[in-house]
């Protein structure tokens, strides 16, 4: 029992590095995309990024801590890894963002993950009893929240902007 519910303890927190990870990179992509169009929001997606990789670390530690060993992606099941971070749909009609459809539709993308993470966090809130994992998914959880709002905020000033133009013509 207690073997099982380690390695239980190792896939989430495996699967928590894994989407910090996978966003992170996407965010880097994604304010390369912003950088000819919109100084403000590339960095938006490079604070993010920053903070994904933070949490990251965070979750490192954690796992270090935990299990004395180093967290190794590659032992995460691919079909639960592919589970935990939907395939999200860019815009491929350009690379770089060059109008604010473009840009909502990125940073929509952007809200899917961070929702998603954050919906993971709340999972495992409600499911552990592992006062460390507990602990780091409680903060990770605030944090992901965070996000959720700033990015929601984005593309309401996107969508408002488009709003005034339209009216205007």
């Amino acid at each position: 029992m207690k073997k099982r519910l380690l390695l239980r303890q190792k896939q989430v927190l495996l699967s928590a590095i894994f989407i910090e990870d996978r966003n992170a990179k996407r965010y880097s992509e994604w304010s390369d995309r912003f950088r000819p169009y919109h100084d403000e929001a590339c960095h938006l997606l490079e604070e993010l990024e920053q903070e994904e990789l933070e949490h990251k670390k965070q979750l490192e530690t954690v796992y270090a801590k935990k299990f004395q060993e180093l967290p190794n992606l590659k032992s995460l099941k691919i079909d639960q890894a592919l589970f935990l971070t939907e395939e999200l749909k860019m815009p491929d009609e350009h690379f770089f963002v060059i109008n604010k459809e473009m840009a909502v539709s990125i940073l929509q993308a952007t809200l899917v993950a961070e929702e998603d993470a954050y919906k993971f966090y709340q999972s495992i809130l409600r499911e552990t009893e592992d006062e460390d994992l507990l602990a780091v998914c409680k903060l990770l959880s605030e944090f992901e929240e965070d996000h959720v709002l700033k990015v929601v905020n984005w593309i309401d000033k996107y969508k408002n902007e488009l709003l005034i133009e339209k009216n205007a013509h």
